[in-house]
Order: structure tokens, then C-alpha cells, then sequence
């Protein structure tokens, strides 16, 4: 973002930074609200900028460029059999690790669920949970990033009308 964006290659870190703050200032979002220094963001704060993004002029290219439940990208393989498969664009984030293989995974999962009305909704959902080694946290990761990826399919489904008991 620094060296494209902000036309900045030789301090991309501190360019992409500089420009994420004015982006979030501009936009009426604290660009460090507490908890953001460890990536300790609120759904709450997610889904206020993605109904902000809703509302700009650019929003379908950002739509369209984020990851499809079931279809592709970091989703490809999250709920491809749901009814909800290609309803959903959103961002996947993953944080593991810690001191000495041990730590927490962290698993996030923020869009938009498309309804079959047309109407939107937005979302976002973080899980937290501990995991010691590397392959543990993996498969902690991947675990986490399906029961995220199933609640937002149950958003689809219930609101879609396409659930069955």
C-alpha cells in the first residue's frame, strides 16, 4: 500500500501507515482506537468501516476484490457446499504463535453477506483460542476459519430463507 499507493517504494511501511491513518481520519475512524497496537480490533469497528466502504464511490471494486465463501481465495475451501457458497465476499486474518510454540491463534473473519433481495449485511467475527507447536496452531487455524466461515453462512441461510430444519 506504502509503495503503490502512496508512491513511497523506499519507506513502504511508513508510507502505507501515513496513508491508512488520513484514510481512517478522513472517514471519521479513530486510525488508533485501543487495542489496534495488537491487532485487537472490535467487530463493532470493523463493521462501521465496511458500512462506510458500502457507501463509496469505489465499493464494487472493493466488493469485488474481496474473497467468495466457497469459490476463491482464502474462502475457496470454507463451507463450499453451503447454500451461502458465493453470497459472501469478506477477509480472512490469522495470527498465531508466541514464545516457544506456544501461544494463541487468533482468526478473524469481517464482509458482507448478499442476500437474495439485494439487501446487504455486514459482519464481523473473532475467535481466540490457545494452541501450543506449529502444527497445533495450524490446525487450530483451519478449524477456527471453518466455524467462522459456518456462522456467516448461518447469517445467509436464516436471513436467505434457505434454511431447513
Amino acid at each position: 500500500m506504502g509503495a503503490i499507493a502512496a508512491g513511497d517504494a523506499d519507506n513502504a511501511k511508513e508510507a502505507g501507515q501515513r496513508l491508512r491513518k488520513e484514510i481512517l481520519t478522513k472517514a471519521g475512524f479513530d486510525p488508533a482506537p485501543p487495542g489496534s497496537a495488537n491487532n485487537n480490533y472490535t467487530p463493532r469497528y470493523f463493521t462501521r468501516f465496511l458500512a462506510y466502504m458500502a457507501d463509496q464511490p469505489h465499493f464494487a471494486g472493493y466488493h469485488d476484490a474481496l474473497p467468495i465463501l466457497g469459490k476463491d481465495g482464502s474462502l475457496t475451501d470454507v463451507q463450499p457446499d453451503s447454500p451461502a457458497a458465493g453470497h459472501i465476499h469478506a477477509k480472512t486474518g490469522t495470527s498465531q504463535g508466541g514464545a516457544n510454540g506456544a501461544g494463541m491463534v487468533r482468526k478473524a473473519l469481517a464482509g458482507y453477506v448478499g442476500l437474495p433481495n439485494g439487501r446487504m449485511l455486514t459482519f464481523a467475527a473473532f475467535v481466540s483460542m490457545p494452541a501450543n507447536g506449529e502444527q497445533e496452531q495450524r490446525e487450530v487455524a483451519d478449524l477456527t476459519g471453518q466455524a467462522l466461515g459456518e456462522i456467516a453462512a448461518c447469517a445467509y441461510t436464516v436471513l436467505s430463507g434457505t434454511a431447513t430444519r
